[in-house]
Order: structure tokens, then sequence, then C-alpha cells
């Protein structure tokens, strides 16, 4: 169960990450922002719902696979 924490904790900061990243250089072309704090605010909200994307995906494959450390084991191509 350890194992699955630090993945799942991983799964979920990497995909913070990238959410974050993604939300704060689209929302810079559409949107024009003039304070730093306040821009950087909004885009938790939208960044925390898209990370629930990745982390359904996670749970969603961790029960087909009826194995929630899946991810870890080394991917193999079925024929």
């Amino acid at each position: 169960m350890k194992k699955f924490t630090k993945t799942f904790l991983a799964v979920v900061l990497a995909a913070f990450v990238l959410q974050y990243i993604w939300e704060y250089t689209a929302c810079q072309i559409f949107y024009v922002m003039s304070e730093k704090a306040s821009s950087t605010f909004l885009m938790f909200s939208p960044t925390l719902g898209d990370v629930m994307m990745p982390v359904a995906l996670y749970a969603l494959l961790s029960f087909v696979n009826k194995n929630p450390e899946w991810i870890l084991k080394k991917w193999q191509a079925k024929e």
C-alpha cells in the first residue's frame, strides 16, 4: 500500500504541474490580467478540475487491471 500511495501522489503531482503550466499558458493567450497574484489564484480552480481527469483514469485502470500498482510493472505488448 505504501508503494501505491507514493505512485498515486506522483501521478497527482505530475498531473498538477503539467495542467498548471497548460492552464497558465492557455489563459494568457485569451485573457489579460493586471495582477499576477490574482491570475495565479484563478488558475488553481481549473487546474484542480483538470487533475481529476488523470486521477480518475488512473483509478479506472487500476480497477481494470485489478492491481493498483499496475503502472510500476514492466510494460509488455500483448499479441
